[in-house]
């Protein structure tokens, strides 16, 4: 459950995204549906509230899910830091320097 969380969370942050947006696409269609018809006088801003609701809906899903995605990019990089830091390093020998007196 706690292994990989890295790319679990990418994984979840794409989910947030699709869902998110489609949501407020369906909620947004939904909103303008109530109207009572093109000539009444509510109908503008029941189309403007739900266009809107469209919009900013898909827009803070984006937003969400690229914090999402960036937490789980620094996990992804903090445990391959970790990793590199645990394999066994060679040690590399510099040539001595001699001086010449």
């Amino acid at each position: 459950m706690y292994k990989d969380t890295s790319t679990k969370m990418k994984r979840l942050s794409i989910a947030i995204c699709a869902l998110g947006m489609t949501v407020s696409v369906i909620i947004g269609l939904f909103y303008i549906g109530l109207s009572d018809g093109i000539h009444s006088a509510t109908w503008n801003e029941t189309l403007v509230n739900g266009i809107f609701f469209i919009i900013g809906g898909a827009v803070i899903s984006w937003l969400v899910s690229l914090l999402v995605y960036g937490c789980g990019q620094i996990l992804g990089d903090y445990r391959e830091m970790k990793q590199s830091e645990e394999q066994p390093r060679r040690r590399v020998l510099e040539p001595q320097q001699r001086e010449f007196v």
